[in-house]
């Protein structure tokens, strides 16, 4: 989550001659962190398996993308995380529940336990590219 900074700064004039304050402005100030860039290896030779997705599934998926952990490929959608989701994508609830079913039938993204989820490295990977086939091993060993 980005960080916001709150700052003061005042701003004075001064009269040079007599040293008398002419003018005072003070503003308070909010800066907001942006995120860092992530790094994204997507492989393409999964395509096929994508086309078949639905609008919902797809933009779901993107949306999911964004979040993924540096390396492990965990996602956060829990009942808060779920909620946004829902009114980013502008879907119901249960709607989103249901493609998150369906994505998890397709082995798109795996459950791993309340709220968290893996992404297939398949599909979408975020880190270093050395890791990638480690990480594509491991997923494919502990297939559900």
């Amino acid at each position: 989550m980005a960080r916001t900074i709150q700052s003061k700064v005042i701003t004075t004039r001064v009269d040079r001659d007599t040293g008398e304050l002419i003018e005072s402005i003070e503003k308070q100030e909010k800066v907001v962190a942006s995120r860092p860039v992530p790094l994204y290896s997507m492989w393409l030779g999964q395509l096929s398996d994508i086309k078949g997705l639905t609008s919902n599934q797809m933009l779901l998926l993107f949306a999911l993308s964004l979040d993924i952990e540096f390396e492990t490929g965990e996602i956060d959608i829990s009942t808060a995380r779920r909620k946004k989701l829902a009114t980013e994508l502008d879907v119901s609830d249960g709607t989103l529940r249901n493609i998150i079913s369906q994505l998890i039938q397709r082995d798109f993204i795996r459950k791993l336990d309340s709220g968290i989820y893996k992404v297939s490295p398949f599909l979408f990977y975020r880190g270093k590219l050395t890791q990638i086939h480690a990480q594509r091993d491991l997923y494919l060993k502990t297939a559900a």
